[in-house]
């Protein structure tokens, strides 16, 4: 009877903690989701605002990911949903967090690493994407993504930028090259990005 009872309570611990895990893992990629983006944010960023240490944030946006679902299939967008995300994964530290934000779009919170280090984060993951074409049976093609990098900025005076939650999507500055999404985008959301350079400097 004891052991009976113990086999369920480990059961149901086990089972606990999949649902737990899975509260913040995005289903198709098995990266953190937004739920676990907006926590590990929230929490790195009044880390970094206590103790005066660096922090970045990266957000990645893929560019014109509605063409590749139109034109090879919603399962050959969800691939490279996923193989994208295998690229990336091996170069995140473990204090690193590496997150669907939503989509297409992707972010990294990245702890005690300043604006060169964000720069140098981002400029890697967007080769990952574009330097090696993307094969789903018998097709072959690019993939260009748009990265945008932030880090609070270092006056005394800045809010704590947990208020920035919200408007996040606008850190999305381009630096592919090759996208002229990313120029539009940029144009498009002035009065946001102007909001978000009040707390963060943006590469």
């Amino acid at each position: 009877l004891l052991l009976d009872k113990a086999s369920t309570s480990i059961a149901n611990i086990t089972a606990h903690e999949r649902v737990s895990e899975q509260a913040v893992t995005d289903e198709l990629t098995g990266l953190p989701n937004n739920r676990s983006f907006r926590e590990t944010l929230a929490r790195e960023v009044a880390r970094a605002d206590r103790f005066q240490h660096e922090l970045s944030l990266i957000i990645l946006d893929l560019d014109d990911f509605k063409k590749v679902n139109d034109t090879y299939g919603h399962l050959c967008g969800d691939f490279v949903l996923r193989e994208m995300s295998a690229r990336i994964r091996p170069t995140v530290r473990r204090e690193d967090l590496f997150a669907r934000y939503g989509g297409e779009e992707f972010a990294a919170v990245l702890p005690e690493t300043d604006l060169n280090g964000g720069r140098i984060f981002a400029e890697q993951v967007r080769r990952l994407v574009a330097d090696s074409p993307f094969e789903y049976e018998g097709d072959r093609f690019p993939v260009t993504s748009s990265v945008g990098v932030a880090t609070p900025a270092s006056s005394p005076t800045v809010k704590p930028a947990t208020r920035m939650l919200v408007p996040l999507r606008c850190a999305t500055q381009a630096r592919t090259k090759t996208s002229s999404r990313a120029s539009r985008r940029s144009s498009a959301q002035p009065r946001c990005l102007e909001a978000l350079r009040k707390r963060w400097t943006i590469s």
